[in-house]
């Protein structure tokens, strides 16, 4: 159910094809001049592919799985859903290239939290969103 309190809702523009109404509507996006991001999602909940792993902290996660790749610095960012308080990966599978990258689930906010990531070749990064009002905060760790 959409709100008016200004908090992101999974029913507006880019995330109108969050399957679930409670979903938190995330995006990922290039920082720092970098021109392109190869990233493979897991936990998700409108990932195509099903995946599952283990946390480093010892919560399991499972879901969709998805590759978004980021290719163009003038368009650089894409949505994903996820459901509330679930952890998620993001892999950058690329062999050579570093991916810079931020994490957002607040994309509609005037000055969302946004966790700025650079992930070497091979590199994970978990993540768990921990709900204090819709998808407002996150917790985080690398590996």
């Amino acid at each position: 159910m959409p709100n008016d309190i200004g908090m992101i809702t999974p029913r507006i523009d880019d995330c109108e094809e969050c399957p679930n109404e409670d979903d938190c509507c995330c995006f990922v996006e290039l920082y720092n001049n970098d021109d392109d991001a190869y990233l493979r999602f897991c936990g998700t909940t409108d990932g195509p592919d099903a995946c599952l792993g283990s946390f480093i902290c010892g919560s399991a996660f499972s879901g969709g799985g998805q590759d978004i790749v980021l290719l163009d610095p003038t368009n650089p960012r894409q949505p994903f859903c996820m459901a509330e308080g679930a952890p998620f990966r993001i892999l950058n599978y690329h062999s050579t290239d570093v991916a810079y990258i931020n994490i957002t689930c607040q994309g509609k906010l005037i000055n969302p939290q946004i966790i700025p990531l650079e992930l070497d070749p091979g590199e994970y990064f978990f993540m768990k969103l921990i709900v204090v009002a819709i998808c407002h905060y996150v917790h985080s760790q690398l590996k």
